[in-house]
């Protein structure tokens, strides 16, 4: 994932819960346009002007199941230990 978003870019504010590097998010739904998605692990604000602010689908990478054990090992790296111990 590439975590370095434009935190002032339009609609920005209605983001509180941003995708964060190392994290394995599922896809909720795709925009309109076919270029961003919605998170089902992350729900935002939405006012009548914006709706919900989605992300720019290029920013993920695609997960094969079969290898979040080793993407998890890979992550533990980098965060926590404990908490990894118990996703393994």
């Amino acid at each position: 994932i590439n975590d370095r978003f434009d935190k002032t870019a339009f609609g920005a504010y209605l983001i509180i819960h941003w995708p964060k590097l190392y994290e394995i998010y599922t896809v909720r739904a795709i925009h309109d346009l076919g270029n961003s998605i919605f998170l089902k692990e992350l729900v935002n604000k939405s006012d009548n002007e914006c709706g919900e602010p989605s992300f720019f689908n290029i920013r993920f990478r695609k997960v094969v199941i079969d290898d979040y054990r080793e993407y998890y090992a890979f992550s533990c790296k980098k965060i926590e230990t404990s908490y990894c111990e118990e996703l393994l």
